[in-house]
């Protein structure tokens, strides 16, 4: 039987997983890589990203962040990203971070989601759409582990948390 290693969200317990259940989680976006593992080794957490040759297991649809006036958001399905840029909440020259990256990049640099915002004639600083955003209640925020999810919503795709009424 294969080791088991305990998982977390924050604070929030997310149950102990085989590496071949890491990795599958990982693929299908239920894990991100932003998660922690108890390394038993060190006796600490560190956060999956951090695991050496980590981006090979995951699947490119998941696991983005985006940086806005300082402030990060995700992680978000690839799918969201590409919502959240035809919606105009993320600009042209907003960064952008996954795990197959070394670094930050801004929007226009990232050639998938570059040919998106230049059909969609978005350009500029985007200061005043994070602001609109949270204004506008376009997500929420799960009660149980923090994630962003959109406003339709019925389950924390992070966690699974069921949303009653218009939380």
């Amino acid at each position: 039987m294969s080791a088991k290693t305990s998982v977390r969200r924050g604070t929030t317990n997310l149950g102990s997983f085989t590496q071949e259940e890491l990795i599958e989680r990982l693929c299908n976006g239920k894990l991100s890589v932003y998660d922690q593992i108890f390394f038993g080794k060190t006796d600490e957490w560190i956060e999956i990203s951090t695991i050496r040759d980590i981006a090979e297991f995951i699947n490119e649809d998941y696991h983005w962040k985006y940086r806005i006036a300082g402030q990060i958001r995700g992680p978000l399905a690839k799918q969201d990203v590409i919502f959240f840029i035809k919606d105009g909440k993320i600009l042209a020259n907003d960064w952008l971070f996954h795990p197959s990256f070394n670094k930050w990049k801004k929007l226009c640099d990232v050639d998938e989601f570059a040919q998106i915002a230049e059909s969609v004639n978005v350009e500029g600083k985007s200061e005043g759409a994070l602001k609109d955003a949270l204004q506008s209640g376009f997500y929420k925020v799960c009660p149980n582990c923090n994630m962003q999810n959109l406003q339709a919503a019925t389950s924390c795709k992070g966690c699974r948390y069921i949303f009653k009424g218009n939380e």
